[in-house]
C-alpha cells in the first residue's frame, strides 16, 4: 500500500460536490464520498491499475457519478489533483 494524499484542489472540489449531492438527497452526498473512497483505496492497494491519459495524470472513473479521480504518482505515493465532474468544460481538468 502506498500513500494517498488529496491536493487543496482535490479537497475544495470533494466538499463541494458532496455537499451539492446533499442537497439534492439527503444521504446522496455520503454515497458520493463513499465512492470516492472506494477509488481512493483502490489507489493506493494498486496505483498502476489506472492508465495514464495525458502526460503523467492517471484517471479512475467512478461508476454512480459523472466524476473522474485525476492522480499521480510521486515518490512518496499517489497525489489526488481533482476529483473532476465530468459535465464540466475538459480544458478545466487538471
Amino acid at each position: 500500500m502506498i500513500q494517498v494524499r488529496l491536493a487543496r484542489r482535490a479537497v475544495d472540489e470533494l466538499e463541494y460536490s458532496a455537499m451539492a449531492y446533499e442537497a439534492i438527497s439527503k444521504g446522496l452526498g455520503v454515497r458520493f464520498i463513499n465512492e470516492v473512497d472506494s477509488i481512493i483505496k483502490t489507489i493506493a492497494s494498486s496505483p498502476k491499475l489506472y492508465q495514464v491519459v495525458y502526460n503523467e495524470y492517471r484517471v479512475a472513473h467512478l461508476k454512480r457519478f459523472p466524476f473522474s479521480v485525476f492522480y499521480t504518482l510521486e515518490e512518496e505515493g499517489a497525489v489526488i489533483h481533482a476529483v473532476f465532474d465530468n459535465r464540466q468544460d475538459p480544458a478545466k481538468r487538471p
